[in-house]
């Protein structure tokens, strides 16, 4: 067994993982650093449960090789939206619309809408309808 020593940027902190590049997803990684808002579902990339925001962009974390994660990657879990005292909007019009289930797929569903978010506001930077509201 290979290990490999890397460093990533998970939730805007720089952490430096042990891992196993041939064997290790990227969803191995993040739970075993204690960061369990990213389920593992179907171990297929199908049901979104593990989904993060990889650079940018939504990634199926139980399906990326860490092998081919660019090390220094920013990587975006639920764990990084919000705090327990200052939710993000998207936390905020979850619970008022109760759209909250059992709670699995819940962390893969803010964090694309996070993202779809984020676009909408880089394609639509002067206002017009909003996908999440402005945080007030």
């Amino acid at each position: 067994m290979n290990l490999r020593k890397m460093w990533l940027n998970i939730n805007g902190a720089n952490r430096m993982i042990i891992c196993n590049p041939e064997k290790d997803t990227l969803a191995d990684v993040i739970r075993r650093m204690g960061l369990t808002g990213t389920k593992i579902g179907c171990n297929k990339g199908v049901c979104g449960s593990c989904t993060v925001i990889l650079n940018g962009k939504l990634t199926r974390a139980c399906t990326k090789k860490i092998s081919k994660t660019d090390e220094y990657s920013q990587i975006l879990t639920i764990e990084g939206i919000g705090t327990p005292t200052n939710l993000h909007p998207i936390q905020v019009a979850w619970m008022n619309c109760g759209a909250v289930q059992c709670g699995f797929c819940v962390p893969g569903f803010h964090r694309f809408l996070l993202c779809a978010s984020d676009r909408e506001q880089q394609s639509h930077p002067r206002g017009g309808p909003r996908l999440v509201p402005e945080a007030s």
